[in-house]
């Protein structure tokens, strides 16, 4: 309960105290490649955040750290109220296109469900691109024209 609830609750609750009144949000630079387009200089959003929060403690005897904490408070960090709401609409638009596709084998979003879990420890970005979500959905995707559809339900051509 301490590990599943409390704690993740505790860590969301410092980076709302952080953000925006001792870190300001950070625009478009605490996404890499978009920071990287825009010359400016990639912040870390987790690394920061621990910066901020443990600095008489951990930071103080040298010790580099990461406050994990859900996708949506990275975009938070960014873009403040409006980086939230960009974050819970590519979730949806994403779980829809793939409950649109895999329509016919509902098996196949129960395989992409333990992905979409993976949310509350990092950004949907990441999850896609080397979280292995992406590679998983490719593979069903090949799968999917070879695999019968469930009885009663329509296939729908992807």
């Amino acid at each position: 309960y301490i590990r599943t609830v409390l704690l993740p609750g505790e860590v969301m609750n410092q980076w709302f105290q952080t953000i925006p009144s001792r870190q300001p949000y950070l625009g478009f630079c605490g996404y890499r490649v978009i920071a990287l387009l825009m010359g400016c200089d990639y912040v870390h959003s987790p690394r920061r955040v621990f910066e901020i929060v443990y600095a008489d403690s951990y930071v103080k005897r040298g010790i580099i750290g990461n406050l994990n904490a859900p996708g949506f408070l990275m975009d938070y960090a960014n873009l403040g109220l409006l980086g939230v709401m960009l974050s819970a609409l590519l979730l949806g638009a994403i779980i829809a296109t793939f409950s649109t596709i895999f329509a016919a084998n509902t098996a196949f979003l129960a395989v992409l469900m333990p992905y979409f879990a993976l949310t509350t420890e990092a950004p949907i970005s990441m999850i896609l691109n080397s979280g292995g979500l992406g590679i998983a959905a490719v593979i069903l995707l090949a799968m999917h024209r070879y695999v019968p559809s469930e009885p009663g339900r329509r296939r729908v051509r992807a």
